[in-house]
């Protein structure tokens, strides 16, 4: 019998590579004992030196494999995952049919070359800084200057900056450094991002709403294994309150917080209000972070020096030890969908998910909830919390339809009832909200004589115009070309220029009103680290009148002043060829109009409408949300689309567009083959993608659906499938999207 050795010998090693697979190779004695599920390693993977991650540790090797590799080096000492989010992040791989190592590289998304940032300091001797005096064999006056400096310092300098400060030579400093009354040493230095505070940390007085919210959310902390509970509170009523005393309750208790906003935009808004409740204790993820200032906040987190993480979707995989809640803020947004690359996770349900694995409570918040979350409330998967009513003395903005049908040129981007409005507000000093989800300055160009449209060269989509760089850009692929003189078609000179963007749109409002300071916040102003906040910051303190954005304006933020909200096109997202055209419509109007009447001034929301009749459009008059629910839930259940089923997307792309077609109805037989016998299951033909072509290549898309999730399982996890993935050929990409959020 063979003797179980003391530390395995074998290691399964998982390779961000879109391969659903791990490799075995062996563990050098030297390196027995070291290795431990979570590390980083370089091995050999084909003829490469490839990095990957221990994924599972064995005993022996696996039968019938023979000249197994060895693991060339380890590159971390200690795994980067606790146990708890290793198995999460295993759990994760496995539903989103995205290999383990993408996973992993996915929760730490770090080159290997990202390390703590070292700096020199000037180190005090022990014996001065304990008894705080000079030696009197210190004479010379430059030396005392800097001795008496370090012993007023609480806080570690650099040489350059008592050089600096105090007024002094480094041959200075190296002279006491000789005489050992300094040390110079490297210490690590913190990459932290820092954010202006507006407000104070105190708690604000509860309305009885509140109050019984957090005491419903207070007896679930202490459930093990609790239900997640959905929020549901109208803007205004004080969601993020509840959340921070939520979680004061949850530190009481020694634990840690993980809290998700859908958008980068508020972040600053959102780290205002927590740091200055909180302090030092609140860390920060999102991509949008420098590779050195995401990875330190990563290590605190790790070490347990932030207790509380707040970030966008990616943060869902933050290294929180001893979770205590989980909390997702505007729980509906489909940026919480993550699209490329593997895994293509769903922020909000994987909040559920990583709850429900740590026994911990997940608080979902929206003042509108998914459909899909409000069917787990209705039907008792999810527990319920209403408020109903705002925090400020003043009620929901009042909405007022503006029917654009039959309006003049001049009307086009604001009504006549619009504009007045604006002056309005501008003349009484207080500030308003233009949204438009269309960037810009106009979105098609078009030639009178032969109605050619420019299109991009790549994608079958026109390219806009962006007027503040004069060139024609396409919004998908960044393919540009400069403004044309004739059309490239008929050669006529008349090109004219059709539909408008944000651009557009303060061109007019500064057209209206010449005197107005207008702050336009979209994805051309915020390319750079740092604009959302500089945009926002001097409408914040007033010093803007008018702000014009894209969606990154329509939720979570709260200005006090802002007494009107006009939407420039209210029924923009029920053109697109989607299953949730409706509920996106709804869901964007209320929260945008959300944005008004939030101080101590009433507001006013104006919604302009081509499509003024249709339902989405008229319930979000009234912000009438269980009215929409039980309109919106009647037409799921008759097409049995989510939450009456699962929905599982492949999209297959090709340059080739013959390949595309042809693997597609491949894959559609494969998998009509290996369902026939499931009744619960219905797979969709390949069609054609809305967008059909983009950067180059030719998308067709099948689509599959079933009321039971466990009746196709096994098929996504079946040989059939793996080998026909691993086998297509060269110049075919396949995409796997579990719960596609929309099928564009």
């Amino acid at each position: 019998m063979n003797s179980i050795p003391d530390h395995p010998a074998y290691v399964e090693v998982a390779f961000p590579i879109p391969v659903r697979q791990e490799y075995t190779y062996q563990i050098s004695e030297a390196l027995r004992g070291k290795v431990k599920p979570g590390c980083r390693l370089y091995a050999q993977l084909g003829n490469r030196d490839a990095l990957g991650y221990a994924a599972k540790l064995r005993d022996d090797a696996p039968a019938g494999v023979a000249n197994i590799k060895s693991i060339h080096r380890l590159v971390d000492d200690e795994p980067l995952f606790g146990v708890e989010l290793l198995k999460f992040l295993q759990w994760v791989a496995d539903y989103y049919l995205a290999s383990l190592g993408e996973t992993f590289a996915a929760a730490y998304p770090f080159a290997p070359n990202v390390r703590p940032r070292m700096v020199k300091v000037v180190i005090l001797d022990d014996r001065i800084r304990e008894s705080g005096r000079i030696p009197e064999t210190v004479q010379r006056d430059n030396h005392r200057r800097v001795l008496e400096f370090l012993i007023n310092r609480k806080s570690l300098l650099s040489p350059s900056d008592i050089v600096r400060e105090v007024g002094v030579s480094t041959s200075t400093l190296k002279s006491l450094e000789k005489n050992g009354l300094v040390h110079i040493d490297s210490r690590e230095s913190l990459r932290e991002t820092h954010f202006a505070m507006h407000e104070s940390g105190q708690s604000f007085t509860l309305t009885e709403e509140q109050h019984q919210a957090i005491k419903i959310i207070e007896q679930s902390l202490h459930i093990p294994s609790p239900k997640p509970i959905l929020l549901q509170g109208v803007t205004g009523s004080g969601k993020t309150e509840v959340y921070l005393q939520s979680i004061e309750r949850v530190l009481q208790m020694r634990k840690t917080a993980l809290v998700l906003i859908p958008e980068i935009s508020l972040t600053p808004q959102t780290m205002d209000r927590f740091r200055s409740r909180f302090g030092e204790s609140v860390g920060i993820l999102h991509s949008s972070l420098g590779q050195g200032e995401r990875y330190d906040e990563w290590r605190l987190a790790r070490q347990g020096k932030r207790r509380i993480i707040v970030g966008t979707r990616s943060a869902i995989f933050a290294p929180l030890d001893n979770l205590g809640i989980v909390i997702v803020d505007e729980e509906h947004e489909g940026s919480y969908k993550q699209n490329d690359p593997n895994p293509r996770y769903h922020g909000r349900d994987l909040a559920v998910a990583r709850a429900n694995m740590a026994g911990v409570l997940c608080l979902l918040g929206s003042a509108t909830p998914a459909i899909e979350s409000s069917y787990n409330v209705r039907t008792g998967k999810y527990g319920g919390i209403r408020l109903t009513q705002r925090v400020s003395r003043h009620g929901l903005a009042g909405v007022q339809l503006i029917d654009m049908r039959g309006r003049s040129e001049e009307e086009e981007i604001l009504s006549k009832e619009l504009q007045e409005a604006l002056w309005i507000r501008y003349e009484n000093r207080q500030q308003s909200i233009l949204f438009l989800n269309r960037r810009g300055f106009a979105t098609t160009l078009t030639c009178k004589h032969c109605g050619q449209v420019i299109t991009c060269d790549h994608c079958s989509v026109a390219l806009v115009y962006h007027r503040s760089r004069n060139l024609l850009l396409c919004h998908h692929c960044d393919f540009r070309r400069d403004l044309p003189d004739i059309c490239p078609s008929c050669h006529d000179k008349f090109i004219r220029q059709r539909g408008f963007g944000t651009e557009r749109v303060v061109q007019k409002v500064e057209s209206i009103i010449p005197e107005a300071r207008v702050v336009r916040l979209d994805k051309d102003t915020t390319s750079r680290k740092g604009d959302h906040e500089r945009l926002l910051t001097p409408f914040r303190r007033g010093e803007a009148d008018v702000l014009v954005g894209t969606q990154m304006i329509a939720k979570g933020l709260d200005f006090p002043n802002v007494t009107l909200v006009g939407v420039i096109n209210a029924d923009y997202a029920l053109s697109l060829p989607d299953f949730r055209a409706a509920e996106r419509t709804f869901t964007l109007l209320t929260q945008v109009a959300g944005r008004a009447g939030r101080g101590e001034n009433p507001g006013d929301v104006f919604l302009q409408s081509y499509c003024p009749d249709h339902y989405s459009i008229q319930l979000a008059i009234y912000q009438n949300y269980d009215a929409f629910y039980e309109r919106e839930i009647r037409y799921r259940r008759l097409i049995t689309f989510p939450p009456f089923s699962r929905l599982v997307l492949w999209r297959i792309e090709s340059a080739k567009e013959d390949l595309a077609r042809g693997n597609a109805w491949e894959l559609y037989n494969l998998l009509a083959d290996g369902l026939k016998n499931e009744k619960t299951v219905t797979i969709l033909p390949p069609v054609e993608a809305p967008l059909y072509r983009l950067r180059d290549h030719f998308r067709w898309q099948v689509a599959l659906k079933s009321r039971d999730y466990r009746a196709y399982r096994p098929l996504l996890a079946s040989e059939a499938l793996k080998k026909f993935l691993l086998q297509r050929p060269k110049g075919l990409r396949i995409v796997q999207d579990v719960d596609p959020w929309d099928m564009l």
